[in-house]
């Protein structure tokens, strides 16, 4: 059974380690990942685009300085963009859905989950470098 990482993020913060950590760790676990964040009511065709342009401009960053542009076999991946206010739709999300591992890009986000849940598999802002550097460069999952 494949896990099933949920990254929500928020486009005003701009955070390339995580989405390059997150990224890493999903191929070499074989696991899913959930990218998800809102946007504005009766948003513009144009504001739509705005979460593809912030995870291509990641993917991006993700190739460029962590896997050096080599050929790799896509990561297994969702997108999720809704309309509305992000601590509404984030709780409705949780509701609905079971993830393994919960990766927030914002201490916004964090703060929501945390919330939500009493006890949440939550990697927590500060530490998701740290605890990837251990996982994925000391090898323990290989």
């Amino acid at each position: 059974m494949t896990s099933k990482i949920f990254y929500p993020f928020d486009i005003q913060h701009i955070d390339y380690e995580r989405y390059s950590y997150t990224v890493d760790f999903a191929r070499q676990t074989n696991s899913e990942v959930t990218f998800f964040t809102v946007l504005p009511e009766n948003s513009s065709e144009q504001e739509n685009n705005i979460p593809h342009l912030y995870l291509s401009r990641h993917y991006g960053y993700y190739q460029s300085f962590h896997n050096r542009w080599q050929r790799m076999d896509d990561f297994k991946k969702k997108r999720v963009f809704k309309e509305g206010a992000l601590r509404l739709e984030l709780k409705k999300i949780l509701q609905t859905e079971q993830y393994d591992l919960l990766i927030p890009n914002s201490s916004e986000c964090e703060q929501i989950i945390n919330e939500f849940y009493t006890k949440a598999h939550i990697i927590s802002h500060s530490l998701t470098t740290q605890l990837f550097n251990f996982i994925i460069k000391d090898s323990i999952i290989k």
